[in-house]
């Protein structure tokens, strides 16, 4: 049967070949990568199911294959000491064809396409419908679609030859069949749910003759029509609590609604008018270097890749694709890295200009203050919103009224990170604990209570009771997390002061034994002077935190047992930061910590 001739996708991909360079010069190497990890083609078929993390090792642990129906695969236990699955998943994906797509658009070298179908070939070998891991997850199966897409969209019409056509259409009917068969649904239904309408959509898109097409691609346009107005709220926070996942969603959708462009088939006004909600909260957020705090979780999630670059500024990447989805190029961030993203969404090439003072976005839940204090730029974001989407609230963190600070384009007060999911283990709820971020602990307890990796016990609801703008404003905001375990609500109040920034602290309904954390970045050095602790990056005093008098105060490092001292830079790492804690009784007095930011030379 027929597949598409998509020309326009073809001439955009062309574009971005000298930024897919450097993926290709680790293919040129013999391998194949994804968040970071490898794993080497000499393997051949069975490099699909290797795990990379024990493969550095020279062990190379494999994940169940052919042999096994893909529901009898236990994600979390059955790679018990081979590595946490997601590593196995991201190869899977097969981004690390987005490269050699925009290669082939650019020059369809028979060599080139021969060689990447051969992977096609390979993967499909290995992972026959329905069996293995790589099976297992909805979301998996519409990234690999993209992948297709990509390369479909590459090769001119001629060279699209049978056999590569039989194949392409084989996998897509097999991935377009077992996305219908399994959505997610109910709690599940999040970014998940998203990337299941996008791979839908695509399937009926690529093999628009099969039975099922346009019925997949129907229901994967009301699919992401309907998760836009959802998973984007209307002030463009996303409702996962996670600026990542933000990005992640909105890259799924831009790219549905870019492929709807070029068919003649625009999306509905509610997926734009959330696109560029969402660029603009992630925006506002964001440093003048493109940064945004990690606040949530974050796997490092990509629609478009280019493996082995794992993309530290991805979000302002995003926000910079739907500026040039949209036509909108104030939109875009104020810096970038350079990506075959750029070319597919006319990305604008000019930086986007954001305001200072104080922006509120009180549907999702947060306050961002930008400012110059002292001659250095200030980014502070309050979190004042719910723990996450839906009942699962599965990438929300326990971090209601947390504070992050960004000064001079470097994170200084941030996120304890993500580390690892399934193979996680107990790490994973403890870098999920409120002991882990910038807020107070009663007794050392969280606010929210996790009970397995993607859910919760218990659920901390915070709201804003105050808002003043202006040169010196502040932001007022409480939860409920505390309030059946202690008989207590925990009130916050953070205001901008002539020489920076101060947090206020105080229980309704009792006294308590509190904690106040503050989690610094690796890279900054404290010293302590009597209640004073100066930060420094390279030598130079950056800022100063003054803690309570009536609080006792110390600096933790690498606490494994709590949890504390602790950061996660990216998926799968690790290390040690300095955490500034103070505790001690607090009740109905506030309690009052200074942030004051040392004057640049």
């Amino acid at each position: 049967g027929p597949s598409p001739d998509l020309a326009f996708l073809r001439e955009r991909l062309a574009l971005g070949a000298s930024a897919a360079v450097p993926a290709l010069a680790v293919l040129a190497a013999g391998k194949v990568s994804g968040l970071g990890q490898s794993v080497g083609m000499d393997l051949g078929d069975a490099l699909w199911l290797v795990d990379p993390v024990s493969a550095k090792g020279g062990a190379g642990k494999s994940w169940p294959g052919a042999a096994r129906y893909t529901f009898d695969v236990d994600v979390r236990s059955t790679g018990a000491g081979s590595g946490d699955v997601k590593f196995v998943w991201e190869i899977n994906r097969l981004q690390f064809l987005h490269p050699v797509a925009a290669a082939i658009a650019a020059d369809p070298d028979e060599g080139t396409i021969d060689a990447a179908f051969g992977y096609l070939e390979s993967w499909y070998r290995a992972n026959p419908p329905f069996r293995g891991v790589n099976w297992f997850s909805g979301i998996e199966l519409a990234m690999r679609l993209v992948s297709l897409t990509l390369l479909v969209a590459a090769l001119p019409p001629a060279q699209f030859t049978l056999e590569r056509r039989q194949l392409v259409r084989r996998l897509v009917a097999a991935h377009g069949f077992w996305l219908e068969r399994y959505p997610s649904k109910y709690s599940s239904a999040n970014n998940h749910l998203v990337a299941e309408g996008l791979g839908l959509y695509l399937a009926g898109l690529l093999a628009p003759d099969l039975a099922h097409a346009k019925a997949h691609r129907d229901e994967g346009a009301r699919i992401l029509t309907r998760e836009a107005a959802l998973q984007i709220l209307e002030d463009g926070v996303g409702a996962e609590q996670s600026p990542t996942y933000l990005a992640f969603t909105m890259e799924m959708i831009a790219f549905a609604a870019l492929m709807g462009n070029g068919m003649d088939e625009p999306f509905a006004p509610i997926v734009f008018e959330r696109l560029r909600a969402g660029a603009t909260f992630l925006g506002a957020m964001m440093d003048s270097a493109g940064q945004v705090p990690h606040i949530g979780d974050d796997d490092e999630g990509r629609v478009i890749g280019a493996p082995p670059d794992r993309e530290p500024r991805y979000v302002a990447s995003v926000v910079a694709a739907v500026a040039g989805l949209l036509h909108e190029p104030e939109l875009g961030p104020p810096q970038r890295d350079t990506h075959i993203r750029d070319s597919l969404f006319g990305a604008p090439v000019a930086p986007g200009i954001f305001a200072s003072g104080l922006r509120s976005f009180p549907v999702g839940g947060y306050s961002v203050a930008r400012d110059t204090i002292g001659g250095r730029e200030a980014v502070l974001t309050f979190d004042h919103g719910p723990l996450g989407y839906l009942s699962l609230a599965a990438h929300g963190h326990s971090d209601a009224l947390a504070i992050w600070l960004s000064l001079d384009d470097q994170p200084v007060i941030i996120d304890a990170g993500t580390y690892l999911y399934h193979s996680g283990g107990v790490m994973r709820n403890r870098l999920r604990s409120s002991l882990a971020h910038n807020t107070l602990s009663v007794e050392e307890a969280s606010q929210s209570m996790p009970s397995a990796a993607f859910s919760w016990a218990s659920k901390a609801k915070a709201q804003c009771f105050e808002t003043q703008p202006g040169k010196w404003w502040r932001v007022g905001a409480s939860h409920d997390g505390y309030r059946s375990r202690f008989g207590i609500t925990h009130r916050r109040t953070v205001a901008r002061t002539p020489t920076g920034f101060s947090v206020m602290d105080q229980l309704e309904g009792g006294e308590k034994d509190c904690t106040i954390g503050f989690l610094i970045a690796p890279e900054i050095e404290i010293q302590r002077i009597s209640d004073r602790f100066v930060l420094t990056r390279g030598g130079t005093a950056i800022a100063e935190i003054l803690t309570p008098p009536s609080l006792s105060a110390r600096v933790v490092r690498d606490d494994r047992q709590s949890g504390m001292g602790l950061v996660s830079p990216r998926f799968g790492d690790l290390v040690a930061a300095r955490q500034i804690l103070c505790s001690g009784r607090i009740g109905t007095s506030p309690v009052m910590t200074r942030i004051d930011v040392i004057a640049g030379t």
